[in-house]
């Protein structure tokens, strides 16, 4: 896998937030196999807002990397997600807020799914248009709200309402969104912060916040089998961060109790680097053939042009290849 560039289709518009970082490529290492770090080709974050669980804005990343399956030599992705944050202050804001027994949960969509990012929620309006946004959102408050209402046993309700979507074929009807949207093996999700309240008479609150996530120390990690870097970096990944409610809860109003916020990211673009030469990297990672260590960082707003920086389509993947670029083009829409 040669002469290979990641490429971000978003040019910010910034509302609040733009920072480049380049970090040395012997700063850090993981091997592909080990499940709980990534040593990303790309890793981009989107600044978003989630008042009802920070004061100040939260960081979600994605970030992939590139190597080979011992079976037969093909091409595999890794593709890891995390948030970041300040815990203590996230502790601290979480245990004055009104409201108990809440559970936060992020999870990363990842898969047939290509488009522009940019505009209203975080990016993701370009993607697939406000409609299909806002009715993502209520499908699952909807849902998860019924699962609250059901007295079924669950322990994440965010998880317990996504699982069963990927199993079937094809997926539930949501207006407006792409008849692939659930056409995936599983959508990862995890738990960001569990607050319950214990005794009737002398009530006390326990808060849980998971330690903010990082590149050596990723939520979750899983690979792709049968695609190239340059394919998944036409990919749009999706983060899905809920506040639920915990099973056994007093019983909510509306689905409107439920907060859900969607981010939508893809690689950042970076400008080719030399292949490593004779031998390789080492471990089961491919001679990818560009920088690691490149972190961008974007917040939206609502009047981004997402389409001016796209790339021109008429042009040929092999041109683009020859000079370091991946062709931004829609794809499994």
């Amino acid at each position: 896998m040669r002469h290979f560039s990641t490429c971000g289709v978003f040019k910010a518009a910034l509302a609040c937030l733009y920072t480049t970082l380049v970090l040395p490529a012997t700063a850090y290492s993981c091997a592909f196999s080990d499940n709980t770090c990534i040593d990303s080709i790309a890793q981009v974050s989107i600044s978003f807002q989630f008042e009802s669980i920070s004061p100040s804005p939260l960081l979600f990343f994605y970030a992939f990397d590139g190597g080979f399956s011992y079976a037969n030599g093909s091409s595999v992705i890794k593709v890891g997600y995390w948030l970041q944050y300040d815990q203590s202050q996230l502790t601290a804001y979480n245990e004055l807020s009104n409201g108990t027994n809440w559970t936060t949960e992020a999870a990363l969509r990842i898969g047939n799914l290509g488009g522009y990012v940019g505009g209203s929620n975080n990016g993701c309006d370009g993607v697939w248009g406000n409609a299909c946004s806002e009715s993502l959102k209520f499908f699952l408050q909807t849902s998860m709200f019924n699962l609250a209402r059901s007295g079924i046993p669950y322990d994440m309700p965010l998880q317990t309402v996504l699982q069963p979507l990927t199993d079937g074929i094809p997926g539930p009807y949501i207006q407006g969104c792409p008849s692939t949207l659930f056409q995936l093996n599983d959508i990862p999700t995890y738990a960001v912060i569990n607050k319950t309240t214990f005794g009737y008479t002398d009530q006390s609150t326990n808060v849980s916040v998971a330690p903010s996530g990082s590149a050596s120390s990723s939520w979750r990690t899983w690979t792709i089998p049968d695609i190239t870097p340059m394919q998944q970096a036409r990919e749009v990944a999706v983060g899905i961060i809920t506040r639920g409610p915990v099973y056994g809860s007093e019983p909510l109003t509306s689905p409107d109790d439920i907060q859900i916020e969607l981010v939508c990211s893809r690689a950042p673009k970076q400008g080719h680097f030399p292949d490593p030469g004779p031998g390789g990297p080492p471990d089961d990672k491919s001679g990818q053939g560009f920088a690691r260590g490149i972190i961008k960082t974007y917040a939206f707003d609502d009047d981004y042009d997402y389409e001016d920086e796209v790339e021109d389509d008429n042009e040929s993947d092999d041109s683009f290849e020859a000079n370091g670029y991946v062709k931004c083009a829609e794809v499994g829409t």
